[in-house]
């Protein structure tokens, strides 16, 4: 961005250059699907905990004009490192919680650059990102009741503040050392087996999807 003389400052002549790229590829998109444009959503992403990021990208020349929608991924994290003692899990839940409301200070973030462009907001990841610990900590904590709470306060919170499209990662997998992404388990589980995955099916049933 700085060689192309986008900005002498590099933090935003990284944005712009990211930006310019975005426009040169969307015009491909854009010219591919004329007369189309109904089958394709044009994406600039950036990560959640810094809207100031993506403001950066909308500055850019007609970068909003370009595209129809701006994206971060919300994850609600925490290692579980971080707790020298995991045989209550009440304070891991309560700053998990802290977690999902200061996410959303920054989605919100996002929902107002959206809504000043003209743009939709979505994510392309979300839900939990709890990592560290052995693998039976992280089953403890990812079965545990409390876990198909908060995704229901932060799939309702979604809903009612942003309301546009969520992404959650990941439908089936198995925990492992990095952590617990899926929804289920394994291939064959019920949707109904898992917290996650129990309160995922519940609140889709409640918006009728």
């Amino acid at each position: 961005g700085v060689a192309a003389n986008l900005s002498s400052n590099p933090s935003h002549a990284l944005y712009y250059r990211y930006a310019q790229k975005t426009i040169q590829q969307m015009n491909i998109w854009t010219d591919v699907f004329a007369g189309q444009k109904s089958r394709i959503v044009r994406v600039a992403a950036s990560q959640n905990a810094n809207p100031a990021t993506i403001g950066r990208v909308l500055e850019f020349a007609d970068t909003p004009t370009r595209i129809d929608a701006i994206s971060s991924a919300p994850y609600f994290e925490i290692s579980l490192n971080s707790f020298p003692d995991l045989t209550d899990l009440s304070a891991l839940f309560a700053a998990l919680k802290t977690k999902v409301d200061t996410r959303f200070a920054s989605a919100l973030g996002y929902k107002a650059l959206a809504d000043q462009h003209n743009l939709r907001y979505v994510t392309y990841e979300g839900g939990q990102h709890v990592t560290g610990g052995t693998i039976e900590l992280q089953s403890r904590v990812q079965s545990d009741p409390r876990m198909g709470q908060l995704y229901t306060y932060y799939l309702q919170r979604w809903n009612d503040e942003i309301g546009d499209q969520i992404t959650l990662l990941l439908d089936i997998g198995p925990i492992g050392n990095s952590g617990a992404w899926a929804q289920l388990d394994y291939l064959g589980q019920s949707h109904l087996a898992t917290p996650k995955s129990r309160a995922v099916t519940l609140f889709m049933a409640s918006i009728g999807r």
